[in-house]
């Protein structure tokens, strides 16, 4: 699905069985992204669970300049460092929680890892804009797959195609359709 950084979002709305109510367990956020050049240049929002203000407790997956970071509380948690985005070109971007150590994984590579002893609550998920509907993202997003499990302890090579469902799945969504 492409997003155009204003008018284009989804959001999945949060309940009391929410399935980004981690708590301090394990989990896996993972997607596929074709971020456009203007997108690569800017702070934009690829997923967001913060709904009231930029400081609550809640996970934002966001590009800074190219760089992928993982933020909560308004504090970058685990960043990509010297590792960006190319315009233009799918990549996989994975966020694991094992314990209190989170990292990111581009195109299966460890680029970034941290401390991270959050305990998330239920939240929304808007995809392709943050909580305030700004710093939109634009570009294409695919293969959005939410577990409960920390599905990476290390290298890996991504699915090609379409993720599967399993027993740890909490969320999957595939947007398929042409641009």
């Amino acid at each position: 699905t492409e997003f155009n950084g204003s008018s284009e979002s989804l959001e999945i709305p949060d309940s009391e069985d929410s399935d980004f109510d981690f708590g301090t367990g394990d989990f896996t956020v993972e997607l596929y992204v074709r971020a456009a050049a203007s997108s690569i240049t800017a702070t934009v929002d690829i997923l967001d669970t913060r709904v009231g203000n930029a400081t609550e407790v809640a996970f934002r997956l966001y590009l800074e300049s190219g760089q992928v970071r993982w933020n909560v509380n308004n504090s970058n948690l685990v960043t990509s460092g010297g590792t960006t985005v190319v315009a233009d070109t799918w990549t996989h971007i994975a966020y694991v929680r094992s314990g209190t150590t989170g990292k990111l994984y581009i195109d299966g590579v460890e680029v970034g890892s941290g401390t991270d002893n959050t305990t998330y609550a239920a939240k929304p998920l808007f995809i392709g804009v943050g909580y305030a509907f700004s710093t939109g993202y634009i570009g294409h997003v695919d293969e959005i797959r939410i577990s409960d499990n920390a599905r990476y302890t290390g290298a890996f090579t991504p699915a090609s195609g379409i993720f599967q469902g399993d027993t740890n799945t909490n969320l999957l969504l595939h947007f398929d359709g042409s641009d």
